[in-house]
């Protein structure tokens, strides 16, 4: 329907209304109105340029002021919607699980949108610290800074990240860089404490990392639940040393990589981590404590009722040999297992504690195949991957006089003999353990 254009009687009042505003909002000579009004059809003795200048300045105070009339407006209508009556505990709650639907990577500008929503919810969002807890390297630096303020005391979850393509807020895909590994690590650092569930797969990256673990340890948090740190390159002596403290009586997924690490804060944390579901160590180098070493006795006891996923490969005897000593992992757990024997301690003792681990894979399966090559010998189909790395003159006699005989239930052993794989002329040993090997 067309706007019916105003009459002049209407449109004289709203002049003379605005004058009358004018007159009290900006700071004009009254002349000048009074000039206006009563110059109707002369305007010779008008200075149009100071009158122009005089509107659009009292224009723009009449937009301010309208401006702040529809925000007062929109606060009155809000208060009245329904929403806006919940306690700020329960909008709380309901942004909180909000938020767990949303992927890490885009957390923190989720949040920042829906404390634009209003200034109650910005209240609301702004006084949970926990909100703020997911650091993603895939936010700016300056997310990442404000995060970490605004969740004060709160546990965090961490994650660094590779760009890449990734789902937006929108549903698209779009691609994100990342901030590099050794900015990422200088930030979140300091906060080692407040860990809750971290993933950094490129320590040492840009030796930023580096120089902080010559000085520090790292502080485990009670909130602890997942710890995923992986050296970023090959292993090097010069590497630095990563030291834990504290304990994470909660934490159930554990991943370290090639990594410097003291063999007493391994079995330390293991002992305290009863709830542990994923353990995957690999290329662990242990350093023993100059003063105030354990011996063996000392050790705590390792025991993981819980376990679904058990990795362990290339570790040193004091890595291994503590956590599998009390292990019983069931058939269901997803197991795998490599281990050099040329490093393995006490060849003089008829027992220890791997070979009784192995012995225990065997007894559950009731039956066992030996597949031997020149480097190495596996062993299947276990429900674990076993691989024992090592001169088959030193694995065969380890599996067939300290394993085997171990088991404490009959089993049935398939040894699997391929000329190609075994290499030219054998060992004699090599053929003597061949021949009196368990059938």
């Amino acid at each position: 329907m067309p706007i019916k254009p105003a009459s002049f009687s209407t449109v004289n009042y709203v002049c003379q209304c605005l004058f009358n505003d004018i007159q009290s909002k900006n700071a004009l000579s009254l002349e000048l109105f009074d000039g206006m009004q009563a110059s109707c059809g002369s305007t010779q003795n008008l200075d149009l340029d100071e009158l122009r200048a005089g509107i659009l300045e009292t224009v723009d105070l009449l937009k301010h002021q309208l401006l702040e009339r529809a925000a007062a407006v929109g606060q009155s209508r809000n208060s009245v919607l329904p929403i806006r009556r919940l306690p700020p505990e329960v909008l709380f709650l309901a942004i909180s699980y909000a938020m767990a639907e949303i992927d890490n990577h885009n957390h923190q500008r989720r949040l920042i949108q829906l404390s634009t929503v209003s200034g109650w919810w910005r209240t609301v969002i702004l006084e949970n610290a926990s909100l703020w807890g997911v650091i993603h390297s895939k936010d700016p630096e300056w997310i990442i800074s404000l995060a970490l303020d605004r969740s004060k005391d709160s546990p965090l979850t961490v994650v660094w990240e590779a760009a890449s393509k990734t789902r937006n807020l929108t549903g698209s895909e779009s691609y994100r860089c990342s901030i590099k590994p050794g900015d990422f690590f200088k930030l979140v650092s300091p906060h080692t404490g407040r860990w809750r569930d971290t993933t950094l797969p490129k320590l040492g990256s840009e030796g930023t990392s580096t120089e902080w673990l010559k000085q520090h340890r790292i502080q485990l948090s009670q909130h602890l639940r997942q710890l995923n740190l992986c050296w970023d390159g090959p292993l090097s002596t010069k590497n630095p040393v990563t030291g834990f403290s504290g304990l994470a009586d909660h934490l159930s997924e554990l991943k370290l990589h090639k990594l410097h690490v003291y063999s007493a804060d391994i079995t330390r944390i293991l002992a305290a981590s009863i709830q542990l579901v994923s353990l995957d160590l690999e290329s662990l180098v242990a350093l023993e404590e100059q003063n105030n070493q354990p011996n063996e006795a000392s050790h705590p006891t390792v025991d993981l009722p819980n376990l679904t996923k058990l990795t362990l490969k290339w570790l040193p005897s004091s890595i291994m040999d503590p956590i599998v000593q009390n292990l019983h992992p069931t058939t269901e757990a997803e197991v795998s297992i490599a281990h050099d024997m040329t490093i393995q301690r006490n060849h003089d003792q008829t027992s220890d504690a791997f070979a009784s681990f192995v012995a225990r894979l065997i007894t559950n399966e009731r039956w066992v195949s030996v597949l031997p090559t020149s480097t190495n010998v596996t062993l299947g189909p276990l429900p674990a991957k076993v691989e024992l790395r090592g001169p088959l003159s030193v694995v065969l006699s380890w599996l067939r006089l300290r394993c085997l005989p171990q088991t404490t239930q009959g089993y049935s052993v398939e040894l699997i003999i391929k000329s190609d794989k075994l290499g030219f002329n054998p060992e004699p040993v090599i053929i003597e353990n061949l021949k009196h090997f368990p059938k």
